[in-house]
């Protein structure tokens, strides 16, 4: 069907200069690299017609070569292995593959006269719009590689008037140079894509793959380059609106921002610098960022607030982002009021239409990359995060100097009082005092302050003592008064103590002659006391006897005696034991008589049995009579208790008689 007065024609159609350029954008040959054990599904006969495995001989007989190298192919069609095209002593070519596959979709496209066309879509950014749906296309004639100026398409297809590039790729598509020709001179043109056809397809597979089902797509249509500046031209004419109504919109917000960037700022609070000095990074902050004036401070301190918050703070913020650092920043009124009305639409706006303008998420986000250079701070895949080992050994660094800071602030919190304190307000410079060395110091109080420890304990102690010492009726100290200019105070102080003990000496003299008389009359009213109660307990005589074994030689009777409330108690005491003795000898003597009575009233029972005794003289007579046995006593007046009961017992007539020499008692 190849028409070559056609290709002639379509040759003029396409350009009229007909220069040949020198390197041909697009040949056969430019294929990659193909391993030479690839299998080959296509070989070509001497005439130059491509022909699939499984349309001849096997072996050599099938008289085709390679289509890349023309080398002699050998048609392999044995049962083990797929049917293909091998060469012949095992030779290497690198594009055979490539060139088989081009060269046959040129072949059916020559052969056949329709093929199916992409549908035509239109793109512009997001923008999508199909113009046309897939469809069929039948053409009269066909020129196979033409000749075009610094261009070669691979096959043009005509009907009537209407021209066609047909591109084949095959494992690459359409080069760049290739495809800017074809766009330049509005060639239409579209390319199909036979890389996903598998190699192992028969040649009705093939077939159908070039001329239907391979993916396709326009390289050039006029109606979808109309169609996408249509749709350039819209949003141009969208965009212009839209800057229109931004600059309506945004007009007073441009005003406002500028002026913000001309209006001053304040000082800001010396804590944020004052943390972060003390946590050793005063060498991070204080740089100047391009559109930094949004703030309210200067650099170095709203630099500060962020590392105060979000390194040295208390650990809650584990990451954050810069749009979090600037939220926190506008919170505490870091950020000019202006700059808090800033949209993400306005930005790009607000960019060209305010001088020097940039987004201050932007340039907390540059700061926070300058910390990350410093390994303050370190960035994570979206989020930032605080370095541990710097934040921590940040905040080791401040806690030691607030607390030496303290240390500070209390020694001029003493010394702030003792000069109220002192006589007419003493005249002392603080800043002076602390940095001089004073008499009793082994070091300056702001480095004894520094250090903190004993020393430093031991410092504030001599100050309280001094301040103790300006307080009326305080007490002088005897040691160093530290430089500070009390003389006149502690030489009242030592007035007033000289006062204070004379006073004292006089007064405890008059304590001691009133405590003297008061213990003449308590014991004069005592041993008053004390006589009538040992008189009472004890009896007149031994009474007074007990009295003055405890008083020798009348000094019971001494106007002047002194007895301590200590002698007093005791004698109580003594009195007392005195007393229970008497009774209990009393006791005991009445226990005694009544034993002896019972055992007399037993003994009468017993002598009244006996026969010898029967009559009362008897009795009585041997009662009353005095017996060796019982040492030359009586019974009545020897039987006193138990043991002399059964003795007496044992001397009854009845008894004697036994001689057993055991006494038995009746009971």
């Amino acid at each position: 069907m190849v028409n070559r007065q056609e290709c002639s024609a379509a040759s003029r159609h396409f350009g009229s200069d007909g220069v040949q350029a020198a390197t041909d954008v697009l040949g056969d040959g430019a294929a990659a690299t193909v391993s030479a054990d690839i299998e080959i599904p296509f070989g070509q006969d001497a005439s130059g017609r491509i022909w699939h495995i499984s349309q001849v001989a096997s072996g050599l007989a099938c008289a085709c070569v390679c289509p890349g190298c023309s080398e002699p192919l050998v048609a392999y069609k044995g049962k083990r292995k797929q049917h293909h095209f091998g060469h012949r002593g095992n030779g290497v070519c690198a594009g055979a593959l490539e060139t088989a596959l081009h060269k046959f979709a040129k072949q059916v496209l020559s052969e056949k006269n329709t093929l199916m066309l992409p549908p035509l879509v239109a793109r512009y950014g997001e923008t999508e719009d199909v113009l046309k749906r897939p469809g069929e296309f039948r053409y009269d004639s066909v020129c196979v590689e033409p000749t075009k100026p610094n261009m070669r398409p691979d096959i043009i297809v005509r009907r009537g008037e209407a021209a066609l590039l047909v591109e084949v790729a095959v494992t690459h598509p359409c080069e760049e140079a290739k495809l800017a020709l074809i766009r330049e001179r509005r060639l239409p043109a579209i390319e199909i894509d036979l890389s996903k056809v598998a190699r192992g397809a028969t040649e009705e597979e093939h077939t159908e793959a070039i001329l239907w089902s391979a993916p396709r797509h326009w390289l050039f249509n006029k109606h979808i380059e109309q169609a996408e500046n249509e749709f350039q031209r819209a949003e141009a004419e969208r965009a212009a609106a839209e800057k229109a109504r931004q600059e309506r919109a945004w007009g007073k917000l441009v005003a406002s921002l500028t002026e913000a960037y001309r209006s001053g700022i304040g000082a800001g609070h010396p804590g944020w610098l004052e943390a972060v000095k003390d946590a050793g990074l005063e060498a991070v902050v204080g740089v100047t960022i391009a559109g930094d004036g949004c703030f309210t401070v200067p650099p170095a301190v709203w630099q500060s607030a962020i590392l105060r918050q979000f390194v040295l703070g208390p650990g809650h913020y584990n990451d954050f982002s810069p749009s979090e650092v600037l939220e926190w920043l506008a919170e505490r009124g870091f950020l000019k009021a202006a700059f808090k009305e800033v949209k993400a639409a306005a930005t790009s706006y607000l960019v060209t239409a305010v001088d020097a303008f940039r987004p201050p998420v932007n340039v907390v986000g540059e700061f926070m990359g300058r910390l990350a250079e410093k390994s303050v701070i370190y960035r994570g895949r979206t989020r930032w995060f605080a370095s541990v080992q710097t934040a921590y050994d940040a905040r080791s660094r401040r806690q030691l100097s607030q607390e030496a800071r303290a240390r500070v602030a209390a020694l001029a919190e003493l010394v702030g009082s003792i000069k109220e304190s002192a006589h007419r307000g003493a005249d002392i410079d603080f800043k002076a005092w602390l940095a001089t060395r004073h008499d009793g110091l082994d070091e300056t109080p702001e480095r004894i302050a520094l250090a903190g420890g004993l020393r430093f304990d031991e410092i504030k102690r001599r100050l309280s003592a001094l301040q103790a010492t300006l307080k009326p009726g305080g007490h002088p100290t005897t040691d160093s008064l530290l430089g500070l200019p009390l003389e006149v105070d502690q030489q009242a102080r030592w007035r007033e103590e000289l006062e204070r003990q004379e006073s004292w000496r006089l007064a405890h003299e008059q304590r001691e002659r009133a405590a003297a008389e008061r213990r003449q009359v308590e014991t004069r009213v005592f041993m008053l006391e004390l006589r009538g109660t040992a008189k009472r307990l004890l009896g007149d005589e031994d009474g007074e006897a007990w009295l003055t074994k405890r008083f020798p030689e009348g000094a019971a009777d001494n106007a002047a005696l002194e007895l301590p409330a200590e002698r007093m108690s005791s004698l109580r005491w003594a009195l007392e034991a005195e007393r229970r003795r008497v009774a209990a000898e009393e006791d005991a003597r009445f226990r005694a008589a009544e034993t002896a009575e019972r055992c007399v009233r037993q003994l009468r029972t017993e002598a009244a049995r006996e026969p010898d005794l029967s009559t009362q003289e008897r009795m009585d007579l041997w009662m009353t009579g005095t017996r060796r046995e019982l040492g030359w006593a009586s019974p009545v007046n020897y039987c006193v208790d138990q043991g002399t009961l059964d003795r007496c017992l044992g001397l009854l007539p009845s008894r004697l008689g036994k001689g057993s020499g055991k006494v038995r008692s009746r009971r």
